[in-house]
This record gives C-alpha cells, sequence and structure tokens, in this order.
C-alpha cells in the first residue's frame, strides 16, 4: 500500500494573507469599539461563509453566502445588544437560516446534491454564527480583552495552518497525518 498525496485546495497565499490582516483589524476593531468590531467581524464572517461553501464545491454557493452572511449579520447586530443571556438569542437566527436553506434547495428545479448542499449551507451559517460570539464576549467585563486575545489566535492560527499546509501538500504523508499536522500547528 502506497501513501496517498494530499490534494491542495486552491487557495492562495494572499487569500490567507487578506484573512489576517482582517483578523488583525478586527483585534483593533475589537478595541475601537462595538460598532467598529461589527462591520469588521461581518466581512471575515462573509469570507469565512464564501471560503466554506468553495472548499466543499457543493453547488449553490451564491444563495448559501446571502444565507450565510444575512444570518451572520443578524447574529452580530443581535449580539451587539448588551442585554444577559443574548446568546440563546442564536438559536432562533440559526432556525431562520435553516428555514430559508431549505426553501432554496426545495425551489431549485433539478435537484442533484441536495443533502450535502444543506449540510454545506447549515455548518457554515453555524461557523459565521459562533463567530459572532466575539461580539457578546465584548460586552463582558474584561471581554475585550478576550476577544482581542481570541481574534489574534485565529489570525495566527490561520497563518500556521496554510504554513503546515503548503509545508505537508508536496511530502508523501496520508491525507490523515496532513490534516493531523495542520490541527497541531494551528492549535499550537
Amino acid at each position: 500500500m502506497g501513501s496517498c498525496r494530499v490534494p491542495a485546495p486552491r487557495i492562495s497565499v494572499s487569500a490567507v494573507l487578506l484573512g489576517a490582516v482582517l483578523g488583525f483589524a478586527a483585534c483593533g476593531a475589537a478595541y475601537a469599539g462595538r460598532d467598529s468590531l461589527v462591520a469588521v467581524l461581518w466581512v471575515l464572517q462573509a469570507l469565512l461563509v464564501l471560503a466554506w461553501l468553495a472548499f466543499l464545491g457543493v453547488p449553490g454557493r451564491p444563495l448559501g453566502l446571502v444565507i450565510g452572511a444575512g444570518a451572520a449579520l443578524a447574529a452580530d447586530l443581535l449580539l451587539a445588544r448588551q442585554a444577559p443571556n443574548v446568546l440563546g438569542a442564536l438559536a432562533g437566527v440559526l432556525g431562520l437560516a435553516f428555514v430559508g436553506e431549505v426553501i432554496v434547495l426545495l425551489a431549485w428545479r433539478h435537484r442533484t446534491r441536495v443533502t450535502d448542499t444543506l449540510a454545506a449551507q447549515t455548518s457554515g451559517v453555524v461557523l459565521a454564527c459562533g463567530a459572532a460570539c466575539f461580539v457578546a464576549l465584548r460586552h463582558a467585563e474584561r471581554g475585550r480583552d478576550g476577544a482581542v486575545a481570541g481574534l489574534l489566535a485565529l489570525a495566527f492560527g490561520g497563518i500556521a495552518g496554510r504554513l503546515a499546509w503548503l509545508a505537508v501538500r508536496r511530502s508523501d504523508v496520508g491525507a490523515v497525518s496532513a490534516g493531523l499536522v495542520c490541527w497541531v500547528a494551528v492549535g499550537a
């Protein structure tokens, strides 16, 4: 049995640098104020949904991006309120996004790959809404420091993950080993 080569995704180094720059911009926005954090974070969330859907290669990416970016904006604005127990309100955003995805998929004329498209779009919405928690974290006591630390970790983790992927993609390690190396690099 030979080892398998892992196909490299079509993501350029400039896309990773753009993500890192936006991550650092989000750190600065977390210090600047709630509204600037919402604006910068929404761009990051839209790029996250777009990259997730493109990586999975499912049909219906434009509609998935619209639903994901809309859910991310709704989550950001909802969590920007300074109310106790506001994270529970994300369930409504996730539920409405799921219903919207199902309606869009039922309206397709050529229903192919519906299940994996629904799974990809739903997981993209969950990723984007999870990132919205940085807005709520900023409201907590010493939350601004926590939000900045988390955003810095994401920016550096993205850079480390991309560098690890570039290092192992040409080697003869298996797919599981390559993924493990990238996850360890991101975790470090």
